[in-house]
């Protein structure tokens, strides 16, 4: 019997539609493969309502690749009409690549050497040749890369172009522009073995979670948007497909189709790609929809926090594209729930969204030019999780903090939920000064991530509470410093109230009479280790004043 090299999965291969599995194609050589690929996208076409969006083309984007003969860059407006086009997801990667400059553009629209061109960019255009498309979309050229004019132009469609296109092709598994993606099948991948009954055995598909949760193209944190932006999605990887829409997920060697739509999604999820699907609502990026009921804001709200869970997490290769590559997503919600959004988060929903913290140690520091205010999640560039449980709810008390609607200034007014240069959060809110100590010492309270967990003090060496650190200062712990009051929630885990904080510091470019600070971390009044909640009493006659965080 042939030997495998990996787990091994019994199957039965039959016409019964009740099995799950499907034999595995030759690869991109086999006439099978390109079969399964358009088999997926007439399906979709034809029979997926909420997938017709692409179907009700315009506008184009504002320049295409022209494949039919040769490779050329042309500029849409030419077309006497829109046709239909395809995108491309990939990783850039290390080291020099051929990319559409100023000096390059007039030369590029007259004629592009393919065999000049990076590997993926040739299988990009194979595939779109093979599918019967004209036209195709790649950022690396149809962005003119030396000219910050045109990037601040097209990051303002780039949501739209993955929206509208036919299918984005994910290259899943290509580490850089050179990697390619229509790679041959191994004969490990393709070997079964026959066995009894019309039995066979063969090698297991790795899991979805592990397909996306190891490709080196599920860590850049553009591609998020465009994966969920996109309406369908072709994710090609060495040794299979996987298809997803915004009806249904499912993959080459498995017939099963993931419908599901879930409110807390994961990125290596089955039904990610559904994440910001609101069938029970009528997006329209236009109008202000009517005001959400409490339990459908609520909905939404979790989704959105989710999303940006996940996303915190991701690489970006220049740390100001923060907001960039998440403004469509952005967009998307800002016209499902109306509200005004502000540096990464919603002003009618401050109360929950400046709870988060530091859940990850890959950076110790914020950066050193600013991407984000302080009280962003986005200043971190660290994976966030917002310290209430999901469901707590806030208490509308005494302790509850008022805003001032912040009014972040944008690099371009022409781009208002991309980067920004300044964006002050002023409240009115219950202050107090706290100590915090540092959970961190010798063996075994070593963990790297104890550096930024904090016992937090009140002025008579009352233990309050405990919180996290967004920075972990190389000099020592976070010592004195101010806690302002954003609210009391009723916790459900805990059965009990707690009151959240934020930690400041007087930002450096304060000054008498302009008081600014920058938060440096987040505190509550209990100790989740121990399942306990602590007393706050003293803190209720603290003073109740404007402040500024920046």
């Amino acid at each position: 019997m042939a030997s495998f090299h990996n787990h091994a999965v019994l199957i039965r291969y039959t016409d019964d539609p009740r099995s799950n599995y499907r034999r595995r194609s030759a690869g991109p050589k086999s006439e099978e493969y390109w079969e399964i690929i358009r088999q997926w996208l007439s399906n979709c076409q034809s029979h997926h309502e909420a997938c017709q969006t692409s179907l009700k083309l315009d506008k184009m984007p504002t320049r295409v690749l022209d494949v039919k003969q040769g490779v050329r860059l042309i500029e849409s407006s030419t077309l006497s009409e829109p046709s239909p086009f395809l995108t491309l997801s990939h990783c850039w990667g290390q080291g020099n690549m051929v990319v559409t400059t100023k000096e390059r553009y007039e030369r590029f629209k007259q004629n592009m050497d393919i065999n000049s061109l990076p590997a993926t960019f040739v299988d990009a255009i194979t595939l779109t040749r093979r599918l019967g498309y004209r036209y195709l979309w790649i950022d690396t050229f149809c962005i003119i890369q030396d000219s910050f004019e045109d990037w601040q132009i097209e990051a303002v469609r780039l949501g739209s172009y993955y929206q509208y296109c036919i299918l984005n092709i994910s290259a899943l598994e290509g580490q850089s522009s050179g990697s390619g993606f229509l790679w041959s099948r191994t004969e490990d991948t393709l070997r079964m073995v026959g066995l009894e009954n019309g039995e066979y055995l063969r090698p297991a598909c790795s899991p979805w979670k592990n397909v996306f949760q190891n490709a080196p193209l599920s860590r850049r944190a553009w591609v998020l948007q465009e994966r969920l932006m996109a309406t369908r999605v072709l994710h090609i990887t060495r040794d299979e497909l996987l298809w997803e829409c915004n009806t249904m997920s499912t993959r080459e060697s498995c017939v099963k189709e993931y419908t599901t739509q879930r409110s807390s999604p994961k990125w290596n999820d089955e039904h990610f790609k559904r994440a910001i699907a609101f069938p029970e609502f009528r997006i329209d990026a236009d109008v202000i929809l009517p005001r959400l009921s409490p339990s459908e804001r609520l909905s939404v709200m979790l989704r959105w926090y989710s999303i940006i869970e996940e996303y915190s997490g991701l690489h970006l290769t220049m740390a100001s594209d923060v907001f960039p590559a998440i403004s469509a997503i952005a967009q998307h919600f800002q016209a499902v729930i109306g509200d005004q959004y502000v540096a990464g988060l919603w002003f009618h929903d401050l109360h929950t969204g400046l709870l988060w913290y530091r859940h990850q140690l890959t950076r110790h520091r914020r950066p050193p030019s600013f991407v984000a205010p302080t009280w962003s999640w986005a200043s971190t560039l660290a994976r966030m999780k917002l310290l209430p449980s999901p469901l707590s709810t806030v208490k509308n008390n005494e302790l509850k903090a008022n805003f001032v609607s912040p009014r972040p200034i944008p690099e371009s007014e022409s781009f208002l939920l991309g980067r920004i240069v300044e964006a002050g959060l002023t409240m009115n809110a219950i202050c107090a000064t706290v100590w915090c100590k540092g959970s961190d010492g010798p063996t075994p309270f070593n963990d790297p991530f104890l550096k930024i967990v904090l016992n937090i003090f009140d002025d008579r060496g009352v233990m309050i509470g405990t919180g996290y650190q967004d920075d972990i200062d190389a000099d020592g712990d976070v010592s004195q410093c101010i806690a302002v009051f954003i609210c009391e929630r009723d916790e459900p885990e805990l059965n009990a109230a707690v009151v959240f904080f934020l930690l400041l510091a007087e930002a450096k470019d304060s000054k008498p009479g302009r008081e600014l600070y920058q938060r440096i971390g987040i505190g509550q009044t209990a100790d989740p280790y121990k399942g306990g909640v602590v007393s706050y009493g003293a803190f209720k006659e603290s003073e109740r004043r404007d402040i500024t965080i920046v």
